[in-house]
């Protein structure tokens, strides 16, 4: 046997042995195609690049929505060269052209002189420790209008500490400002009504108590005069506080007297707008006139009535408002032999409130009231 005849036998008898072992060895089959593998490995990645490049989009789509609809911009700023990197939108709430330069300069510039410098220092004490940069500023857009911007951001720093960038949002909040400092007035405003209230309660307990015949009658004096008060609260209620028209106050303040029976009030005039100062006066006036139409007055008969006018005089230097009050069909008007408080708020607290006149005439067919003050007086702020 020669070398390579028993070489050969060895080797079979291995393989069958091991055969007997592990079971037949399986076929490989055909050798694959490499290129085809490549290709369809390359089909892949182009399919899956595509779909993240889609998702991509859509994001940044949904981000630029998102800030444009909250009126939110991005800013970078290189801390090295201090070159400000800016969005559209940040241009915008700093009042600039999107398309427009905007450098930090610029940025500096735009700051109200008032914050100007407490906004820089906030940026350094943000840089320096290290911080969440988080501060509220007024702004001057180029043609002279003030907003509010609400600026965030955060700084980079190499690994030794030193400063690279600090970068975040600016978010314009001008409404935000201008409902905050409305609120503050309300409630100002608030606190100071309830005082003026209080004392016009004090006034009318101590007055009625004063010059009333018995308990009984300062009793029900003083339940109209502040039933007479709490409605006409309640139209500047309906208002928010900010007014009335001289329409409502006169029907809320003669409704109790039967305000809506043609035959007995007449009432004529344009929409004039009272601040809610005058509108109170002029309420509890009008119920002042009423009560004493029913006692002694117009009211007091079955034929009697009142009529009341308002229209607009131009003078030489602005617009006054007149108001008539004229009954007429009752008794026979006799003065009285002295002033009343009902009489003293009708024509000095009225006079004062309006900034105008106010005159009460007994006439013997019926009594005559007459109010002038200027219109932008009682139409005007509180």
């Amino acid at each position: 046997m020669t070398a390579t005849s028993f070489l050969f036998a060895m080797g079979h008898r291995f393989v069958r042995r091991m055969g007997e072992r592990r079971g037949r060895i399986p076929s490989l089959g055909p050798r694959p195609d490499p290129e085809a593998h490549d290709e369809r490995e390359l089909d892949h990645l182009v399919t899956e690049a595509k779909t993240h490049t889609v998702a991509l989009a859509l994001s940044e789509e949904c981000l630029r929505f998102t800030q444009e609809a909250g009126r939110i911009g991005s800013w970078t700023l290189d801390l090295a060269t201090m070159s400000l990197d800016v969005s559209e939108g940040c241009k915008a709430n700093f009042g600039r052209d999107p398309e427009a330069a905007f450098t930090y300069e610029a940025w500096i510039d735009g700051v109200h002189a008032d914050d100007r410098t407490r906004m820089k220092a906030a940026v350094s004490d943000a840089i320096a420790g290290q911080s969440q940069y988080d501060h509220e500023f007024r702004i001057t857009y180029p043609g002279g209008a003030v907003h509010w911007i609400h600026a965030r951001g955060h700084a980079s720093y190499r690994p030794d500490g030193t400063p690279l960038t600090i970068a975040g949002i600016s978010l314009d909040i001008t409404d935000r400002k201008r409902v905050e400092d409305h609120r503050d007035l309300l409630a100002k405003e608030l606190a100071h009504r309830v005082k003026n209230t209080l004392a016009t309660v004090q006034s009318i307990i101590r007055h009625t108590l004063r010059t009333s015949a018995s308990l009984e009658d300062a009793e029900a004096t003083l339940d109209a005069r502040i039933v007479a008060l709490a409605g006409a609260h309640d139209v500047l209620v309906r208002d928010t506080w900010e007014g009335a028209t001289l329409g409502d106050v006169v029907s809320v303040a003669l409704r109790p007297f039967g305000a809506e029976q043609a035959d007995r009030f007449r009432c004529e005039g344009p929409v004039v707008h009272l601040t809610s100062r005058v509108a109170l006066a002029f309420a509890m006036a009008l119920h002042e006139l009423a009560t004493n139409a029913v006692k002694y007055g117009a009211l007091s008969t079955d034929a009697g009535s009142v009529m009341l006018t308002w229209d607009i005089l131009d003078g030489a230097g602005s617009e006054r408002m007149r108001f008539l009050w004229q009954e007429s069909g009752g008794p026979p008007v006799v003065p009285p032999t002295r002033t009343g408080f009902g009489s003293r708020m009708i024509e000095r607290t009225l006079a004062m409130e309006i900034g105008g006149a106010a005159d009460i005439a007994y006439h013997p067919s019926g009594i005559l009231f007459t109010a002038v003050a200027p219109l932008h007086g009682i139409s005007g702020d509180d």
